[in-house]
């Protein structure tokens, strides 16, 4: 009858109706999934470059650090050698001027 077959028509469309709302839903969460990794994935690369960036950083801070103590190393070898330079020019005089005799 007209009843029955209404009441069918009517049971089909809910099933399809809910089908296509699960379905919608699956889509959103699907793609709510693949911007949640995005993200995930861009934050990962953000993070990464950071931590290059740090370690640019430190090289370079431990660079001017060794500059540095090379310098300073370089004055004191410099002071030495002055040191040494002066010490001979005495010993060379007194070699010169020989042994001090009354």
């Amino acid at each position: 009858s007209v009843h029955f077959a209404e009441s069918e028509i009517l049971e089909q469309y809910l099933e399809l109706r809910t089908e296509f709302e699960q379905r919608a839903q699956a889509a959103a969460l699907s793609e709510q999934e693949d911007r949640t990794r995005l993200l995930a994935t861009e934050l990962a690369a953000s993070q990464a470059e950071h931590a290059a960036c740090q370690a640019e950083a430190s090289a370079q801070a431990a660079a001017a650090e060794a500059r540095e103590v090379a310098r300073i190393e370089q004055v004191e070898l410099q002071t030495q050698l002055s040191l040494a330079h002066a010490e001979l020019s005495a010993a060379q005089e007194q070699l010169q001027c020989g042994p001090q005799s009354e």
